[in-house]
């Protein structure tokens, strides 16, 4: 406590005789952007589904994520997509004594062929997911208990614990097998302490093992009807409730495309029903699906978030970034397809006592999911992709002229393939919504700024299935600190100010396990026990949370670091001012409200940022140091005055016509209370970082010990 707080004392020493020898820009008082919000104006429609999610199993995001079975590769079924010959279904087990191995004569079931036979006394160890740094991967919580699961088959005993490396036993429980058929067995695991471990498996001579399950009490869905198949890991599923999606896309991606081999593409039938019975499958990001969370289970996460389903089926290609496969559009399994992607809209949508509706009931949901949009392929482009785009497209529509079929625009934001895109999509599919994907460095964010207003206002819409801003520097975790989260919410202000042609849009990728990754930044960030929500993840946010149903004219005059863009709920009599400061000074706004009546004269505003622009969240210490704040502020009959940090995002919420929505202490947003003075503090702070990290002194003598604190 005492060296926290001669260390709090020196820093604010240092900064305030920083502060004293390099005052901030005297500019930031006597400069003053004017913003006007134009409400006599209907302005521009947003659609009911503008900012949302998109879920793909990139990055350990299910099978090590969301999915709540912490046994890797629960049952010998691992493949690699572009190396079917490898036999790697031992990934994540090992044999410590004795011998066995993989069998494949007399399975559970066809889908799951695979599994362990002891030819002797044998130690099997299943390794988890280890966090970085660590050897052995189940993190048991001694707080928590755990459901249990395996299958054997044979006469015998299997003995079954978890060790520490230090070779302590946090549990142990013995099984006797008696039949000569695959018996499920089950347990609950309550840990003697909080600790890594291994599961280690003693295992009699003679005996076939498989399909292990080790599941939390506490996960999301277990124990519900509704969820009878699976769970999910509850942290996670709190981080997306939390942000408010307004939908959720899925499976993915190229994941959905799948590539290198017809019978290992993803097909959502066979992801449905009990667990055992699904088919797992190599994934294309290198390891496993158990396909533990199949389609019912994304329907069924959907329902819980209020996010509406947009699902991805591809279009009789595989991944065309990865090579050319592609189905005879004559073929039978072309035209099997097209019958699999009915039958989902009728596995979504149906009665109960349709075909697939009645299979959907008996899955635990008797209520159709209420599926309107369906993405028909992922980053697909010329004539291969119109030529099948369009069997598909046309049967969806003599079916089903109800769902809103998604288009592909290609990989990128522009160049031949998108271009040949628009010009199909304006002369056959104008009723489609159009996917577009881009993953961009800071710089494009602002030369592409009035990219949406050139649009065609009576074309297609658009959907932003991909995006995020990409830097140089930092490792994976900290790619995404607060400076990209601010050109990531300049890039949203464009995107609302265009609502009449963006209909949807959103970040990707969603999750990233550290050290199994694929892919970065990410949106949230996990290992065993800790989530890590970055500062993108607020941004995203702020703005699904505070967005109304139509967007209205913004004008600005005044610094050119100054985005603005604004909205109204006409319904509740809200109105939302988002103003973003891209510089490294902290501006004066003041905000202009016409057309409107009786504008309440308190209003909240909700940041983050404010001058901590090479700051990230990270596990540990820094878990939650950036998130957002709230500020009460006054409004001066139709106008605001306010300053607004350096690199930061400030949605200014307000009510009108006597609702007074605001005046309450508090804040509904759950958000803490900021305060000008920590804006200024942090401001100082990120400027005396900058120039301090620029010195030989820091150099020469600091640099080395900070690198080593980060790495631990």
């Amino acid at each position: 406590m005492k060296k926290t707080k001669m260390f709090t004392a020196l820093t604010l020493s240092v900064i305030i005789a920083f502060s004293c020898l390099f005052p901030l820009n005297a500019s930031a008082d006597s400069e003053k952007t004017v913003i006007t919000v134009d409400g006599n104006s209907a302005g521009r429609e947003i659609s009911d589904n503008m900012f949302g999610i998109f879920l793909e199993d990139i990055n350990f995001a299910i099978d090590g994520g969301l999915s709540s079975n912490l046994v890797r590769n629960n049952s010998f079924e691992q493949h690699l997509a572009w190396a079917l010959e490898w036999d790697c279904r031992m990934t994540g087990w090992e044999v410590t004594s004795g011998a066995g191995g993989l069998r494949g004569d007399n399975p559970m079931n066809e889908n799951n062929p695979s599994y362990f036979h002891a030819d002797e006394k044998t130690v099997l160890v299943n390794h988890g997911y280890p966090d970085e740094g660590e050897k052995y991967g189940f993190y048991l919580d001694k707080s928590e208990k755990y459901d249990f699961s395996f299958y054997a088959l044979g006469k015998g005993n299997i003995t079954v614990s978890f060790v520490t490396e230090e070779g302590k036993t946090l549990w142990e429980s013995g099984f006797k097998a008696e039949k000569d058929e695959f018996v499920k067995f089950t347990d609950v695991v309550k840990s003697s302490a909080t600790a890594y471990s291994d599961m280690v498996i003693t295992i009699d001579p003679g005996i076939d093992v498989d399909f292990f399950s080790l599941i939390p009490e506490s996960s999301f869905g277990l124990g519900d009807e509704t969820w009878k198949y699976a769970s999910l890991r509850a942290d996670l599923v709190k981080a997306l409730k939390d942000l408010s999606p307004s939908f959720m896309r899925f499976p993915g991606g190229c994941l959905a495309e799948g590539a290198y081999d017809w019978s290992e593409a993803y097909n959502w039938k066979t992801t449905l029903g009990p667990v055992e019975q699904r088919k797992q499958i190599p994934n294309i990001w290198g390891y496993n699906q158990s396909l533990s969370v199949g389609f019912y289970e994304y329907f069924c996460l959907c329902d819980y978030l209020g996010a509406t389903p947009v699902p991805v089926v591809h279009a009789g290609l595989m991944c065309q970034g990865r090579g050319d496969w592609k189905l005879d559009v004559d073929s039978e399994e072309f035209k099997q397809h097209i019958q699999d992607v009915l039958d989902l809209i009728e596995y979504a949508n149906g009665p109960a006592d349709t075909g697939w509706g009645k299979v959907r009931a008996e899955n635990g949901h008797k209520e159709p999911f209420n599926m309107k949009y369906l993405a028909v392929g992922n980053e697909n482009w010329m004539e291969d992709y119109w030529e099948r785009f369009d069997l598909i497209y046309n049967a969806i529509k003599e079916a089903h002229p109800e769902i809103t079929v998604i288009s592909s625009a290609g990989a990128w934001a522009d160049g031949k393939e998108w271009e040949y895109a628009w010009e199909q999509i304006d002369e056959k599919y104008r009723d489609t919504v159009v996917d577009e994907h881009y993953y961009v460095p800071p710089w494009w964010v602002y030369g592409n700024y009035e990219k949406y207003d050139k649009y065609d206002r009576d074309s297609a819409k658009v959907f932003v299935g991909e995006y995020a801003v990409h830097r140089e520097g930092g490792d994976q975790v900290t790619k995404s600190n607060v400076y990209v989260a601010i050109d990531e919410a300049v890039h949203c202000t464009a995107l609302i100010r265009n609502s009449d042609v963006v209909e949807m849009a959103c970040y990707a990728p969603l999750f990233a396990r550290k050290g199994y990754t694929q892919w970065a930044p990410n949106l949230i960030w996990y290992n065993s026990h800790e989530v890590v929500k970055t500062p993108s993840y607020y941004v995203q946010q702020l703005y699904m949370q505070n967005i109304g149903s139509r967007s209205l004219p913004t004008g600005i005059e005044g610094s050119e670091d100054i985005h603005v863009a604004s909205s109204v709920d006409t319904e509740n009599k809200l109105i939302y001012v988002y103003v973003v400061n891209s510089s490294k000074d902290t501006k004066q706004a003041e905000i202009r409200l016409d057309g409107f009546r009786d504008i309440d004269p308190v209003c909240e505003m909700k940041y983050v940022g404010s001058g901590l622009y090479n700051i990230s969240n990270n596990f540990g210490f820094l878990n939650d140091f950036i998130t957002p704040r709230y500020q009460k502020v006054f409004v001066a009959g139709n106008k605001i005055s306010k300053s607004v940090g350096p690199d930061s995002l400030n949605v200014f919420c307000l009510s009108y016509d006597g609702e007074n929505t605001f005046m309450k202490p508090g804040s509904s947003s759950g958000y803490r209370a900021g305060s000008q003075i920590e804006v200024i503090f942090y401001e100082y702070l990120s400027k005396f970082v900058v120039w301090f990290t620029a010195t030989d002194f820091y150099e020469k003598y600091i640099r080395e010990i900070v690198v080593k604190i980060t790495e631990n």
